[in-house]
């Protein structure tokens, strides 16, 4: 994961290992990371930006998840009425440092 000021600047990155069952559990698990640090250091306005398009859809719809992500994707929706923000998604391509900071 990698935190950016609105100029693309990275500010802060982190990565680790997890024990997930799916792409989407991870990508989730991700993204609840996110929401946390977020509200933590009370960022008013934030674009979280993933390039697994289920889940972004998931975060930002109501859309029932699937049972391996459910728990996740309710908390994100909970985080999310902290910030004012969006849940976005971008082409793997555009998400470089992100995969960089992961490996």
């Amino acid at each position: 994961m990698v935190l950016r000021n609105c100029k693309g600047e990275v500010l802060d990155g982190y990565s680790s290992l997890v024990n997930a069952s799916s792409a989407i559990q991870g990508e989730a698990l991700a993204i609840r990371l996110a929401c946390h640090l977020i509200t933590t250091n009370q960022i008013s306005q934030d674009i979280i930006e993933s390039d697994n398009k289920m889940v972004i859809k998931l975060c930002s719809t109501e859309n029932v998840p699937p049972w391996e992500c459910a728990a996740l994707v309710k908390d994100i929706r909970l985080l999310s009425f902290n910030f004012d923000g969006e849940f976005s998604w971008v082409p793997r391509a555009c998400n470089k440092a992100s995969h960089w900071v992961a490996f």
